[in-house]
């Protein structure tokens, strides 16, 4: 590789997250990668997005529904020097896989047939087809496979002597994980704002009674069929009327709460507090709906707030703050302090509305107190790491 194709790879790998830098560098080292992980949670699409990044090819085989044919495994007879040699066809992918750098994803190697992972193993771990087929260097390899009991799947274990020669990554995706990396310019916003607001419902394990279950990709597949299906995207009626119809075929029993969501989305949620907080300012706010509402208003830019919105905020916040929730507004209101920049000494930029918000938080809260408390755990830590 030249200094400047070094370079920049380099410059590239900067764009990756931590955890996709990982997975590169134990790829290119010519180690072979092996992410074990629930099912739904982004093995196929995190190696996808590392190519993309990297200006890579991306190839996936999924083994259990492979071949031996697929995998190079294919005998063809030939004449050399008097003698019929047997060699083996090189499939379609592995040629295409040599005209540029690319990433081949080995998937579903621990739930696939016993022949088919021993020939995807070779292939891993020997990287040749035949006598005259080899991978070129700039052609990286990575397997992935699920959990077994853990998360509700059958696997077929591989033996000691082939562990050894797999670097294994147990993979995990967090809901922040899957919101910053996909799901916020991707997934409808009722559906992020109900994750946030239960995330013990964005990945469960699935029962013997019921093999619906909520993963990343289930929410994502939901996602599609709601948005297909709806002709108004802010329509909560429209969107209960999906899930009414078939939002259990994808998340299972979970659509009874996301129902019961939206029912109290229907009847309040942050936009109403923007928009009509005069008409709704006398009914009773829980504290669990005060968390719902502040959660969906970070998703809402101050500055793109009108006048009449930002009064309404600041009435809504008056008038709900108490002793019982002072903490979430304390944690609103640094979010808006965060977006508020500093361009040279004491002067902000110009953020007219978020300044205003900000000021007023500060008259109203004790900003200091959640500071005071985070710095007291960090020094907590500390003591108890020394």
């Amino acid at each position: 590789m030249s200094k400047s194709q070094s370079q920049n790879r380099k410059a590239k790998r900067i764009k990756l997250t931590k955890k996709e830098q990982l997975y590169f560098d134990i790829m290119k080292s010519s180690n072979v990668l092996f992410l074990k992980g629930a099912p739904g949670t982004a093995k196929s699409a995190i190696t996808n997005t590392i190519a993309d990044i990297m200006d890579m090819q991306h190839i996936s085989l999924h083994l259990a529904q492979a071949d031996n044919v697929d995998l190079g495994q294919y005998p063809v007879p030939k004449e050399v020097d008097g003698y019929t040699v047997i060699d083996f066809a090189v499939p379609g992918w592995a040629v295409k896989a040599n005209q540029r750098p690319t990433i081949i994803h080995f998937e579903e190697l621990n739930r696939c047939r016993q022949d088919i992972q021993d020939a995807a193993l070779q292939l891993l771990n020997e990287r040749e087809i035949g006598t005259n087929f080899k991978f070129n260097e700039n052609v990286y390899m990575v397997s992935s496979g699920n959990l077994g009991e853990e998360d509700g799947t059958e696997v077929k274990e591989l033996d000691a002597a082939m562990n050894n020669r797999l670097v294994h990554h147990r993979h995990t995706l967090t809901l922040d994980e899957w919101i910053q990396g996909y799901a916020k310019d991707n997934i409808h916003e009722v559906i992020i704002f109900f994750l946030k607001a239960h995330p013990e419902y964005y990945l469960r394990t699935p029962t013997e009674d019921d093999p619906r279950y909520p993963t990343p990709r289930s929410w994502t597949n939901l996602d599609r069929f709601i948005k297909c299906n709806i002709e108004d995207q802010t329509s909560l009626a429209e969107i209960e009327g999906q899930l009414l119809r078939a939002g259990a075929d994808f998340i299972g029993s979970t659509v009874t709460k996301f129902i019961r969501y939206l029912e109290d989305m229907k009847d309040l949620n942050f936009k109403d507090v923007m928009n009509r907080w005069d008409q709704i300012k006398g009914e009773k706010i829980n504290r669990i709906k005060v968390s719902e509402m502040l959660q969906q208003a970070r998703e809402f830019d101050v500055e793109k707030m009108t006048v009449k919105q930002l009064n309404n905020v600041i009435a809504f916040a008056d008038k709900v703050i108490d002793t019982n929730n002072e903490d979430q507004f304390v944690n609103y209101a640094l979010h808006v302090l965060q977006g508020i920049k500093i361009i040279e000494g004491k002067k902000f930029e110009n953020k007219p509305k978020s300044i205003k918000l900000a000021k007023w938080f500060k008259g109203r809260l004790d900003l200091t107190k959640l500071v005071k408390d985070s710095t007291e755990e960090d020094e907590s830590a500390d003591t108890e790491t020394k």
